[in-house]
């Protein structure tokens, strides 16, 4: 970095101010934690490198705790789902089917799901448009959101393609999913 310091990009998180949006934060480290990270700390970022959707989607994640207020964090973090999940077009139910068809195998888990994402995303659409975010939770939840899409990825290896977001959605109850 000394040398050719104008083409670093990096940026120093340890300076920046953190908040705890985790409701149950981590206190103790298991084994089965450290087993986690050493698999798939790598592997991670391979997946980083060759995703710029992850990516963004990590770095956007990380970031939420030093964002300035949980608006700006749910309105980063609705921006990396979407990068993630847009299908282009019908955004709004599209975008939250193809994230409850990721997480959730078809049937009643999926449903639950689907509705709690919709009604997240509504709040996110309120604060992107001025109207004020009544608490903090839909923030956090949202966070969480992110969070269990981001380990699913990381857990799978790949982040998915439209074809498998497709797949997922529309394959019948019992059929494997991507």
């Amino acid at each position: 970095m000394p040398q050719s310091w104008k083409d670093v990009q990096m940026l120093p998180i340890e300076v920046l101010p953190r908040r705890q949006l985790h409701a149950d934060p981590i206190k103790r480290l298991a084994d089965e934690d450290l087993v986690w990270l050493r698999d798939t700390w790598l592997p991670g970022g391979l997946l980083m490198g060759t995703s710029a959707a992850f990516n963004d989607a990590v770095q956007a994640f990380d970031g939420m705790g030093g964002m300035p207020s949980p608006t700006a964090a749910m309105i980063a973090v609705w921006g990396a789902l979407e990068r993630l999940f847009s299908p282009g077009s019908e955004l709004r139910f599209r975008l939250v089917a193809n994230i409850a068809s990721y997480l959730e195998p078809p049937g009643k888990e999926r449903l639950s799901l689907h509705r709690k994402i919709m009604k997240l995303y509504s709040a996110r659409s309120s604060v992107a448009h001025g109207t004020k975010l009544e608490s903090a939770e839909a923030s956090t939840e949202s966070m969480n959101l992110a969070r269990r899409t981001l380990l699913a990825m990381l857990t799978r290896g790949s982040v998915p393609t439209k074809e498998e977001l497709e797949a997922a959605l529309f394959a019948p109850a019992g059929e494997q999913q991507p």
